[in-house]
């Protein structure tokens, strides 16, 4: 009489779990590991990762297994051969990367990252927000900071907006709130190409006022000028008024190098003492 065989094949799993060292070998919906005992290389066999915070498994990590009979679960990390990563759920991952803590975001573009005190925070391909709804943000540099945009650059305050630089009395200083803008500064240069102010009322107030320009044309209803003592200097003088030129003074004295012309259509001359013409020669008619 014949005993029939079993063709089943003998299992690699011992018939009692154990914990042993391995080595991963593949990565996948389960791991791959390679059992090894004294250095001496066993059965590659499957196994579930065990939850592990921030271990994210790659080829050539040294873990610790537990082999069973019909499941064997990797229960923790000796060595990563990668550098030591942190996984969040939507797929961004922290790690340490040649000395550097790096946050990246699910694609692996660059979010945070920090190395030998210097920090750098990026949006790769969204917008950076600092939001602080109930309280106040503070950026306190002790050198230089810049700000460089590729389009626009908007600044929207519900109060007083105040920029200053710390020089003391001989600072200067731009304050704006909603009703008006205050400016003051020892020295102020502006140049353009081309300006208009529009306003309801200017006042200006200086110690001395030079002004330079090829042309100066001024147009106005009512113009009045108040001065100790006016000045003017001119190659050329041309005034034209339709109606009436009045000149008062106390004393008047004209000085002509050239010819003195006068024409009128009537001319009346009008002296309260005396009238005095006098020249080499008088010709009358």
């Amino acid at each position: 009489m014949k005993t029939a065989r079993s063709t089943r094949t003998r299992s690699p799993f011992p018939a009692a779990p154990t914990t042993e060292a391995a080595v991963v070998v593949e990565v996948g919906e389960r791991l791959r590991v390679r059992r090894s005992r004294d250095g001496a290389p066993r059965d590659v066999v499957e196994a579930r990762l065990a939850r592990i915070a921030g271990y994210v498994p790659s080829e050539g990590d040294r873990v610790l297994v537990c082999f069973g009979p019909e499941e064997s679960y990797v229960l923790a990390v000796l060595h990563a051969a990668a550098p030591e990563t942190l996984r969040l759920p939507d797929g961004a991952r922290a790690e340490l990367v040649d000395g550097r803590l790096e946050l990246r975001d699910p694609a692996g573009g660059l979010l945070v990252r920090y190395a030998d005190g210097h920090a750098e925070i990026a949006a790769p391909t969204g917008d950076l927000r600092l939001t602080a709804p109930r309280g106040r943000v503070t950026i306190d540099s002790a050198l230089d900071v810049s700000v460089r945009s590729g389009r626009d650059v908007a600044v929207a305050v519900g109060r007083r907006f105040e920029v200053a630089t710390e020089g003391g009395a001989a600072g200067t200083r731009l304050a704006l709130d909603p009703k008006r803008a205050v400016l003051g500064t020892p020295e102020l240069d502006v140049t353009t190409a081309r300006a208009r102010l529009a306003t309801g009322r200017a006042t200006v107030l200086a110690r001395s006022i030079a002004t330079t320009a090829e042309h100066l044309a001024q147009k106005v209803v009512k113009y009045e000028l108040t001065a100790e003592r006016l000045v003017e200097r001119t190659r050329d003088t041309f005034r034209d008024a339709s109606d009436l030129v009045q000149q008062r003074a106390g004393r008047l004295r004209t000085l002509v190098e050239g010819v003195w012309s006068s024409h009128a259509r009537r001319t009346v001359l009008v002296s309260s003492d005396e009238t005095s013409i006098d020249g080499e020669k008088i010709l009358l008619g």
